[in-house]
């Protein structure tokens, strides 16, 4: 079967020394595997994939050679992100450098396979959207709040104690090459500074905004740049391959090394927006101007009501308003997807069943989070 990519990725493809991407159910550090399952989400943009659409495999996406690990696998993320308080997303600001981008975002978790030959089943309760950009942190980082507060099984990631230095082992996780997560961990720090360490994690376009992580799981930062690139095997391509030191045949003694931005940097930036949350030892009071936490339209004068015209797709309030048109399909008493020009009938023929994670979003309830915070970032 063939995959759609959702948007084009711009990042880097290394490998260093062996691939060590993993599998969810493969991996043996359950700290991580923990993480994966429940703080990791991924990141589309765009109108969602609807249900009759084709998509693309890696294999194709990259046109990679024939055996290249993960060809057959479908390409359904463009970036990776980490949940980090009740409604909050870290992930890199590449990937959501705007409001106008953000309005276009989603966030799924639970894009993993199970076994060999099943994904895990995902629901629309398993997908949110971003409604703002809280606050970028300096270098690459942003942090974005999502529709609703996360439910379970997703809990924010346990954020790191010390800060990692040269030599600390780490581990990444994320959707590099926009396939089902997959987990890198016995890499080390090499080199950079504290406020941008380099490692040596294998890393795929994709695994933008992957979370950065110690082997106890705990999060110590975000992913936001790396080495090389797809290069040309033939009449088709594999990653870059380096050695475990970063190092290249006609480069033999500068390294080329992924570095990201320390989860410091990210809540110095957060705390000092006073932004309510228990990263920064404060909570969501209504009345405060922020609609964040659980707070929603329905209980607290912080969250504006959605109204139609307001340029929004507010699907709780307004499903059927222009705001929606070309975002959503409607959803018909059967709860399933119906075909009104935007193709998300289901049925014999069509896909059904995981594929439909996407499409789902237009029978899952938005809680009117029309954010204010503008001022405070001003």
């Amino acid at each position: 079967m063939a995959w759609y990519l959702l948007f084009p990725i711009a990042a880097s493809a290394s490998i260093y020394g062996e691939d060590d991407r993993a599998e969810v159910y493969e991996h043996q550090n359950q700290a991580l595997v923990e993480v994966a399952r429940t703080s990791l989400v991924a990141m589309g943009r765009g109108l969602p994939p609807q249900c009759d659409q084709q998509y693309e495999t890696n294999g194709d996406s990259r046109d990679l050679c024939p055996g290249e690990m993960f060809e057959e696998q479908p390409v359904i993320a463009a970036c990776s992100a980490t949940i980090v308080d009740d409604d909050l997303v870290l992930t890199a600001a590449h990937c959501v450098p705007d409001q106008a981008t953000c309005d276009d975002v989603w966030f799924s978790g639970g894009v993993y396979y199970d076994d060999a030959e099943s994904l895990h089943p995902v629901g629309a309760s398993d997908v949110y959207k971003c409604v703002g950009i809280v606050v970028e942190a300096e270098g690459d980082a942003v942090v974005v709040q999502v529709d609703r507060p996360f439910q379970a099984p997703y809990v924010p990631a346990l954020p790191a104690r010390e800060a990692v230095e040269i030599g600390d082992e780490v581990a990444l996780m994320g959707f590099g090459g926009g396939i089902p997560a997959k987990i890198v961990s016995g890499c080390h720090v090499l080199g950079g500074s504290p406020a941008r360490p380099e490692f040596n994690c294998d890393m795929l376009p994709g695994n933008s905004g992957s979370p950065m992580l110690t082997p106890e799981g705990e999060l110590w930062g975000v992913l936001h740049a790396g080495a090389g690139s797809y290069v040309p095997d033939g009449d088709c391509r594999v990653p870059m391959v380096y050695t475990e030191e970063g190092l290249l045949p006609d480069l033999p003694t500068a390294p080329q090394l992924a570095a990201a931005i320390p989860l410091e940097s990210v809540l110095e930036a957060l705390c000092e927006l006073e932004w309510p949350t228990s990263l920064c030892a404060t909570a969501a009071v209504c009345g405060d101007q922020i609609c964040s936490g659980g707070e929603t339209y329905q209980v607290c004068d912080d969250c504006e009501r959605p109204t139609c015209g307001d340029g929004s797709c507010e699907l709780a309030a307004e499903s059927h308003c222009d705001d929606c048109v070309g975002f959503v399909c409607d959803v018909d008493a059967g709860e399933h997807p119906v075909d009104e020009g935007c193709g998300c009938r289901s049925g014999p023929g069509r896909t059904s069943g995981w594929l439909v994670l996407i499409a789902l979003v237009a029978a899952r309830t938005f809680v009117g989070r029309s954010v204010i915070w503008s001022d405070r970032k001003n």
